[in-house]
């Protein structure tokens, strides 16, 4: 049974990441990942997913027969309305809670009573970098401002450091620990609330056992859908909504790495993006990204040139970031000035590294218009076609070229499309030293290597068979059948395909449409 089941994450947690390390090491597969955003979840199992059976627990049935699923309504609350069967784990430790977060008896197929203490997550200890950050966002926030905050120390730092404000009010995706004392400090009251006035409103729960038995029974708060907690357009009803979420790493344009680290799922995306937009669409409302400025021991810069994995927030949707140097606004500003600005709040042990990967990168000149006729003609030379040429063009015309670079790579081409080369006696290091010379292309830089240019090509070149060649079927099956061997060394190389059929096209369509015949250094 067990073999038969595949693991599918929604979001990667420490639970998913213990299972990955143990799947891993008796040589299955880790666990794999579902992106979505979190509000559309729900949907997401329901029409596209499609979910059999739900397994989930719930607190003991009402007077009116209703199960309350507690800490957990998310999306479990639409799949339990849609799943063909639903089985209920009923715990007396769950606590009961008010909302829209009822399963009713007509919808249970089997109930299993067991009584067990809930999962809880401890307090992680709190950091000087996440003490300042808290400050920092403290000092950003309005008395009547209605919280959203995510998971660790640091929303709870955020949350201990507001403790003096007044009014607040909450509608979060999750109830943690920090907006419970906040509550029972007097600080929230929900009474600036456009939306549930009165009532704290969340989707999940997760803290410790004291946080459990503050949400049980209690009028003052309520659990609610995720597809709507967290639909930007109900968020963004409230106004002066003040969303703080963690990252991982930020890149000088903004965009935020909020999942992947280590070469591996290690989050998710969550809410993340739907408190970013929502938060910024609420009047007077605030979307902050915060992280501290260094991770593994002082030793990586979170502000860095380029993501390690994913953009999780796109840099469109960013509004603030804050770091324990300082809290920066980048609506508004050119890439060139969020550098600058981000920078100024990156650990100061890596801020003259990356002005200088900055200046780098803003020295690059721009691509700029295709070649011109005397361009054209030298390049030309090289690939010993005007179709093939134009071919070329149009597929790396999108992402300039060193001369060397193009000179290989039209060199390349013309010996895997059985093109003839200018001086066909000459070695394959002569053909580029030729190409150097001669391809004088006006698009003189770019980040593409050779290897990155030639992994690109090996897929892009293969298409053109199909529009250029006029052979029979045999032909283009064979073209199509064995276009996707070629592989990023053999294509940098110029070793074409080592089947004789697909040779055999490729050399036919060379000399019908490039030559009279074949070139001697081409393949066959």
């Amino acid at each position: 049974m067990a073999a038969a089941i595949t693991p599918v994450s929604i979001f990667h947690g420490g639970v998913e990441r213990a299972l990955d390390t143990a799947r891993v090491q008796a040589g299955a597969p880790a666990v794999d990942f579902l992106p979505c955003n979190f509000h559309q979840v729900p949907r997401l199992l329901c029409e596209h997913v499609g979910v059999d059976t739900l397994l989930v627990m719930a607190a003991p049935m009402d007077a009116d027969g209703n199960f309350s699923l507690g800490v957990s309504t998310d999306y479990v609350h639409a799949v339990a309305h849609r799943a063909a069967r639903v089985l209920l784990e009923v715990n007396p430790n769950m606590p009961r809670v008010r909302g829209q977060c009822q399963v009713p008896l007509s919808r249970v197929t089997a109930v299993v009573e067991h009584a067990s203490p809930l999962a809880e997550l401890p307090q992680a200890p709190r950091t000087p970098a996440d003490q300042a950050i808290g400050r920092i966002i403290a000092g950003l926030t309005a008395d009547g401002a209605c919280l959203q905050m995510g998971i660790g120390a640091l929303p709870d730092a955020v949350c201990a450091e507001l403790a003096h404000h007044r009014h607040l009010g909450i509608h979060t995706e999750m109830m943690p620990n920090g907006l419970a004392a906040l509550i029972q400090s007097g600080a929230v009251d929900n009474s600036r609330k456009q939306t549930h006035a009165g009532v704290s409103i969340f989707t999940f729960a997760l803290g410790d056992r004291a946080l459990y038995a503050f949400l049980d029974d209690n009028p003052g708060v309520e659990a609610y859908p995720v597809s709507y907690v967290n639909d930007p357009c109900v968020i963004a009803r409230n106004d002066n909504v003040l969303s703080v979420n963690a990252t991982m790493q930020v890149d000088l344009s903004g965009a935020c790495n909020s999942e992947f680290m280590g070469g591996r799922q290690y989050s998710g995306i969550g809410g993340q993006v739907d408190f970013v937009r929502g938060a910024y669409a609420s009047r007077g409302g605030k979307s902050i990204i915060a992280c501290h400025s260094t991770a593994a021991g002082g030793t990586v810069s979170r502000i860095c040139l380029d993501l390690s994995g994913p953009v999780t927030t796109a840099r469109t949707d960013i509004h603030m970031v804050a770091t324990e140097f300082g809290c920066v606004q980048l609506k508004g500003l050119s890439l060139d000035a969020r550098a600058r600005a981000l920078i100024g709040i990156a650990h100061p042990d890596f801020r003259e590294d990356l002005e200088r990967g900055a200046g780098s990168a803003a020295s690059s000149p721009a691509p700029t218009s295709p070649p011109g006729r005397a361009e054209r003609d030298r390049f030309r030379s090289i690939t010993g076609s005007s179709r093939l040429l134009k071919m070329l063009l149009r597929h790396c015309g999108q992402a300039p070229v060193t001369p060397e670079q193009a000179g290989v790579l039209g060199e390349s081409a013309s010996f895997v499309m059985g093109a003839r080369a200018q001086e066909s006696g000459r070695s394959l290091q002569s053909h580029k030293s030729h190409a150097k010379r001669v391809c004088d292309l006006p698009r003189a830089r770019c980040h593409a290597t050779p290897k990155r240019l030639a992994e690109r090509f090996c897929g892009v070149a293969a298409q053109p068979g199909r529009a250029i060649t006029a052979g029979t079927r045999a032909e283009h099956r064979a073209w199509r059948r064995f276009r996707h061997k070629i592989t990023p060394t053999d294509f940098y190389r110029s070793v074409c395909i080592p089947d004789r059929p697909c040779r055999t096209a490729v050399r036919d369509m060379g000399r019908r449409f490039y030559s009279k015949k074949s070139a001697p250094g081409a393949p066959g």
